[in-house]
């Protein structure tokens, strides 16, 4: 008996899946409060962007949640056992969400964040990153000297990103509601005519997803 009993456990190991750890990339992303109707807005297309650019077959998960939703968030995050890289971003209120989570729920539970990136964020609670949290802050830059959003010395431990002397256009043509557009609103012809040249937000800030989780 002793014998059938060591070599069912035996067996029984040998069925039971091993999970593998670390390998996940996992990215929570966070609407503002005036945005299109969910799927619509500037973070779904990015989600979706951020989605279309893998190209390995490394797990991948990715979900849109709007500013008053991070306890979802949390459970999504946390849902994984093969977490690996993870990223969590937000537009406006979506920047305090996003910060919030990081500092108030992920890190207690002992979850690092590997890179935490805001998006005119509404400089409420988001002005210091969590600490030991990497960050960066696309932002605006004051309209008639009135801030939207942040400013570049409002995030600490973060890097700033003027949009506007980035990409050499205007401050009239990035908007608090249009920043998280990878066009900012407005067509590719648009600023083929003015400018010569596409300005793709989505596409860098994959950059900076693909940066924060390389090996």
């Amino acid at each position: 008996m002793a014998r059938f009993l060591i070599t069912a456990v035996a067996l029984a190991s040998l069925i039971v899946p091993v999970i593998t750890s670390g390998d996940r990339t996992i990215i929570a992303v966070f609407r503002g409060r005036h945005t299109d109707p969910p799927g619509t807005a500037g973070m779904d297309h990015l989600a979706a962007s951020l989605s279309a650019a893998r190209t390995d077959n490394q797990p991948f998960s990715i979900r849109v949640f709007a500013h008053s939703e991070r306890e979802q968030a949390f459970d999504f995050v946390r849902s994984f056992t093969d977490r690996g890289c993870l990223i969590v971003i937000g537009h406006s209120l979506g920047g305090n969400a996003a910060t919030r989570l990081a500092g108030e729920r992920l890190m207690p539970a002992g979850i690092d964040t590997d890179l935490l990136i805001q998006l005119d964020s509404v400089g409420w609670h988001d002005q210091q990153l969590p600490e030991g949290v990497q960050g960066v802050n696309y932002f605006q830059r004051p309209i008639w000297g009135f801030p939207v959003g942040l400013v570049e010395e409002s995030v600490e431990g973060s890097r700033p990103v003027p949009i506007e002397q980035t990409y050499g256009v205007p401050n009239e043509i990035v908007t608090h509601t249009t920043i998280d557009d990878p066009l900012f609103g407005f067509t590719e012809a648009h600023y083929e005519r003015h400018f010569g040249f596409q300005p793709d937000l989505h596409a860098r800030i994959n950059d900076d997803v693909e940066a924060a989780c390389s090996p």
